[in-house]
């Protein structure tokens, strides 16, 4: 092996344009492939950056053979963690974290701030850096605790890594808590790391129907994910006597938290393994193309070999390790591809998660594109191998031999590239719908104009703004009058159009809310129609372009005081008034909460106007849905403790004359000068936003536009190349066609003939397992089916037209043969 390895070595070093032309084409596909698995490898390989992560699991519900799940509720929860033995601890927690604001520090910052129970950190395995955790007396049952930790980076950021922070008072949604510990740097209770700043100890007392925090269990040694699991669902067996028939369908599900936070995106990434494999087969094809035609050029050195003894196998070995060490240089020059493929990966995908992985090579890459490089070599050597291993002796030795195994080398290349492109096909069509889908979401009407609006989150807390008397949840009058004068100075500020608030400014999400129509018969329990509803200001249409339709806009008139009204769009008039104006009639609606309560509102709402559809969820939203209007400053005040309402979180969006983002600043002084304690979040213009929403989209496009580029070149190459010898391989016939009075024309047309069958063969194919293959792609498809024939037919004519130039280069060359120097040609 080692003799073969060094022969191997000095043949392709006598090459070395051959050599380069293989190397270069192998490298592309290997480091694409390390490159992609890379990102999956630190994604979802790599064990979750906590202790013992194989002992961590999710704990949820799921009705049995059906697919999706639901969060326990919180007396589950206490009968678990009560009962349960196979179980270290077993905690709740927000682990993604939610915005939260502190103050304190000479200014109100807006933080990523979660809450847990007291033991949940210890369950993830987490040490503090300074201080210590929760403790069980942090906090009282169903109440936040007055503890709170925070992580090494608002540590360094707010604190200037000050070594006394421990004890300090900071206020957390207008509550004071004290500084207990610090979390390190990288923590991650998931792999969606959202870097949380700040956590706060909080635990449940108690309540069916209140699903709002994640549940996690730190299994004890020896103890398997389904033996936690039937204990849990026995002990759920008998808790559940008291719950309703439908709530004892659902069953107890215990899975590895690391499998939970990554089944998502395991399809995608086996979905983008299957697209760079696809190019490194390509570039397999490319490179056995290469080797037959250099077979040719070797055939009376294997002849001889083989006249002087050497047996079939043997010359295999031969050929076969040459194919092995251009596969492992092809293998080296792809991993440093793979590493600059791997840079501009994490540089330009979209996703939050990913960009905070330490993507790189370790040694499961290393090793993956070792295999790969050795398989490649294997792959794209095994047929020139065998077809130049069984030479004619008697043939091949012959003055002029060298032309006698012609026919099945060209027959071999021939289907090598027809192979080529039936893949390119796959990956170019896969690469079209997605363009063409990005292309169509791009076109979507919003129904709103987004040029020149500035948007900004803000959420009003603590008990300046909400307190609770007993069971109740009481929204104080602070709060309108904080967004009343918030608008007042927007509109004062020179070079604002308009300024307005809303629950519901797009791209986000609306509350959806029970109705019934008044003088129409009372719909059945539970059959109430439904429709998104959105408090605004009086200038929200205005601020985002939205026209009337038919009526008026809600006002400034449109206060407590005076009769309640509600604008709808255009999609509710038509669903539930079809053939009637719906100005004038009266609709009541219910607000439902997360803590399984109803409450009707305290009076019925006139419509008095009806506006254009706007796509709440941006452009992906299919079709529009039932909206309802009402204005900010007409609504209750006093809700049961658990009820989830959103009179305190409002969107600000405001229409500017000029670069909406030249008004963040006095937006921010605008709202210090009201209330220092208060921070906007999530602030920039609204095409930026809908930009970020299209963001992984965009992303898919230039992707699998780069691999449909790719397998493009490398089929055409490929075509070219073989043309290109089956020029070399017929000039004598040629010639003797142009002697017989062929015209030029007659050999182009010959040429280019004999490529397009070809070509048509392989489209063929490929368009038959694209129809199979692209349906995995209809999840990411928007407006456009998987068999698109606009699509299908725009590829079709591309790869057409590219083999056209790819076939006609040779066909030009062989169209100039001097016949006289054909006839003398070997």
């Amino acid at each position: 092996m080692a003799q073969d390895l060094r022969y191997a070595a000095r043949m392709l070093g006598k090459n070395p344009g051959f050599t380069a032309v293989a190397i270069a084409t192998l490298a592309l596909g290997i480091g694409a492939n390390t490159a992609i698995f890379s990102l999956m490898n630190a994604f979802v390989f790599r064990p979750l950056r906590v202790e013992e992560p194989d002992r961590l699991v999710m704990i949820t519900e799921a009705k049995p053979k059906q697919r999706g799940n639901r969060l326990p509720d919180q007396d589950s929860f206490l009968a678990w963690r009560k009962h349960s033995r196979m179980f270290q601890d077993i905690a709740q927690g927000g682990w993604n974290g939610d915005p939260t604001t502190i103050s304190g520090l000479g200014r109100a910052e807006r933080v990523s701030g979660s809450i847990c129970t007291p033991t949940a950190l210890s369950v993830l395995g987490v040490k503090p850096l300074r201080g210590r955790l929760f403790l069980p007396e942090d906090t009282a049952a169903r109440q936040e605790g007055t503890t709170v930790l925070i992580g090494e980076g608002l540590w360094r950021r707010s604190f200037g890594a000050d070594p006394n922070v421990l004890g300090k008072t900071l206020t957390v949604g207008g509550n004071p808590k004290t500084i207990v510990g610090i979390l390190p740097a990288g923590f991650s209770a998931t792999p969606w790391d959202m870097n949380v700043d700040l956590w706060t100890a909080w635990y449940p007392s108690g309540g069916r129907g209140l699903r709002w925090l994640p549940v996690a269990g730190r299994l004890k040694p020896g103890v398997t994910v389904e033996q936690a699991q039937a204990e849990l669902n026995s002990i759920a067996r008998g808790a559940n006597q008291a719950q309703s028939a439908e709530d004892r369908d659902w069953t107890v599900r215990v899975e590895s938290m690391h499998d939970v936070y990554t089944q998502g995106a395991r399809q995608y990434f086996y979905l983008l393994l299957g697209a760079v494999g696809l190019i490194l087969l390509i570039a397999c094809a490319n490179v056995a193309n290469l080797m037959l035609a250099r077979a040719a050029v070797r055939q009376k050195e294997i002849a001889i070999r083989a006249s002087l003894g050497a047996g079939r196998w043997r010359l295999v070995r031969q050929l076969l390790a040459e194919s092995m060490v251009l596969g492992l240089l092809g293998g080296a020059v792809g991993t440093l591809l793979g590493v600059w493929g791997i840079r501009a990966l994490v540089r330009s995908v979209p996703i939050d998660v990913i960009r905070s992985l330490v993507v790189g090579l370790d040694l499961r890459v290393l090793a993956f594109t070792l295999a790969v490089s050795l398989l490649t070599g294997i792959l794209f050597g095994l047929i020139p191998a065998f077809r130049a291993s069984g030479p004619n002796l008697h043939e091949t030795l012959k003055e002029g031999g060298r032309q006698s195994a012609g026919g099945m080398r060209l027959r071999s290349q021939n289907l090598l590239l027809i192979s080529e492109v039936a893949l390119a096909v796959v990956l170019l069509m896969g690469a079209g719908l997605l363009i063409n889908s990005f292309v169509r979401l791009q076109n979507v009407d919003l129904g709103f104009n987004p040029k020149n609006v500035l948007k900004a989150e803000i959420y009003l807390d603590g008990p300046k703004f909400r307190t609770r008397v007993g069971n109740m949840k009481i929204i104080t009058p602070q709060v309108d009058l904080f967004y009343q004068q918030l608008l007042d100075r927007l509109h004062a500020l020179p070079g604002v159009l308009s300024a307005g608030i809303s629950h519901a400014a797009p791209p986000g999400w609306v509350q959806l809310r029970p109705f019934r129509i008044l003088g129409r018969p009372a719909p059945a329990a539970g059959q109430e129609p439904q429709a998104g509803y959105s408090d605004i200001s009086a200038d929200f249409f205005r601020s985002l372009d939205v026209p009337l339709v038919k009526g008026r806009y809600v006002t400034e008139a449109d206060a407590e005081g005076s009769p309640w009204v509600v604008v709808v769009n255009e999609a509710m008039a038509r669903k539930y008034f079809p053939n009637e104006d719906p100005i004038g009639k009266m609709v009541h609606t219910t607000i439902e909460g997360g803590s399984n309560f109803k409450l009707e509102e305290d009076r019925p709402r006139e419509i008095v106007g009806v506006v254009g559809n706007i796509k709440h969820y941006g452009a992906y939203a299919t079709e529009p849905f039932p909206v309802m209007y009402g204005s900010y400053r007409q609504h209750g005040m006093t809700y049961p403790g658990g009820a989830y309402v959103v009179h305190n979180w409002n969107s600000i969006t405001i229409r500017t004359a000029s670069n909406p983002m030249n008004f963040v600043v006095p937006l921010q002084k605008a709202v210090a000068e009201i209330d220092r304690d208060q921070a906007l979040f999530d602030v920039q213009s609204l095409e930026a936003g809908l930009a970020e929403s299209m963001a992984f989209s965009r992303f898919q496009v230039h992707l699998f536009g780069i691999f449909g580029g790719l397998a493009l070149v490398l089929a055409s190459v490929g075509l070219y190349g073989v043309l290109s010898y089956l020029v070399t391989q017929r000039t004598h016939e040629i010639g003797v066609r142009v002697a017989l009075g062929a015209g030029r024309g007659d050999v182009l047309r010959l040429v280019i003939a004999r490529g397009l069958k070809t070509t048509a063969i392989g489209l063929a194919l490929g368009i038959a397992a694209s129809l199979a293959v692209t349906r995995v792609l209809s999840g990411f498809l928007f407006g456009v089916k998987a068999t698109d024939p606009l699509t299908y037919s725009v590829v079709t004519a591309v790869l057409v037209g590219v083999a056209l130039l790819a076939c006609y280069m040779p066909a030009r060359r062989a169209a100039k043969v001097d016949p006289l120097d054909a006839l003398r040609h070997e």
